[in-house]
């Protein structure tokens, strides 16, 4: 009993935080069977959001998801977004290098922010993000980091475990509770320290600078961490509308 309810409890976890593709297009040990995985899908990725997202779509490279509340606010801004065509809606041709994209999506975004109709733009950061269809790839554009949502961009991040071993061999790990002030999940448990890759940092650079923001890590200390491992999440989150 006690590990069905554990594993019901994972599921649950899982349906929140992985909650985006189909279950078709999800990877799963191959030692299982494909009856298992089938079931194993089913039961975690039931009710995907996909099928009603449009790609976003840069110089023929896929780099989002958009869902349909979104395009049909861009549709207002035909110099900047394309209609959509065959589920992708994409940049105006115009807009061919960097720069020129990063500013006038920036600008479509600074006036949904004065129209206050998305409420995750009431996070604004002025933080850039790098859009890129893949970590390794030359980014296509920059976006403020809280309309990243909107258009289904991945973003990249660092996050640190600290954990300590008494004489007697248990493991104690460290926990971070998040500030009450923060725009997203505040007041709850979070990494001992986690910190998004803005535009033009890189990984080393982000560790230290939130070692030392977030934790009072000293860069000598923070220098002996070593990656362990990358962790892939795509979720769906409602955005709420006034």
């Amino acid at each position: 009993m006690a590990s069905n309810a554990w594993s019901e409890k994972i599921l649950h976890l899982l349906r929140r935080m992985n909650n985006f593709y189909s279950a078709g297009n999800q990877p799963l040990c191959h030692t299982f069977s494909s009856t298992t995985r089938n079931c194993f899908y089913r039961a975690v990725f039931a009710g995907s959001s996909r099928s009603s997202c449009c790609r976003f779509e840069i110089d023929g490279a896929q780099v989002g998801w958009i869902p349909p509340h979104v395009s049909a606010l861009l549709t207002r801004h035909a110099d900047v977004f394309l209609p959509s065509q065959e589920g992708a809606v994409s940049l105006c041709p115009s807009l061919d290098c960097y720069e020129r994209r990063s500013e006038a999506v920036n600008e479509v975004l600074e006036t949904f922010r004065t129209e206050s109709s998305l409420k995750c733009l009431r996070g604004w950061r002025d933080e850039k993000y790098n859009v890129k269809p893949r970590f390794c790839d030359v980014p296509l554009m920059w976006m403020e980091r809280a309309a990243t949502s909107l258009f289904g961009v991945k973003r990249y991040g660092v996050h640190i475990n600290g954990y300590t071993v008494s004489d007697s061999g248990e493991i104690h790990l460290w926990l971070a509770r998040r500030s009450i002030t923060k725009q997203t999940y505040p007041g709850l448990l979070d990494n001992m320290v986690a910190g998004g890759l803005a535009a033009g940092v890189g990984i080393k650079y982000t560790l230290i600078k939130e070692c030392e923001e977030e934790a009072c890590i000293p860069a000598d200390i923070t220098m002996k961490a070593h990656p362990v491992s990358t962790e892939l999440l795509h979720s769906s989150v409602m955005e709420q509308q006034q």
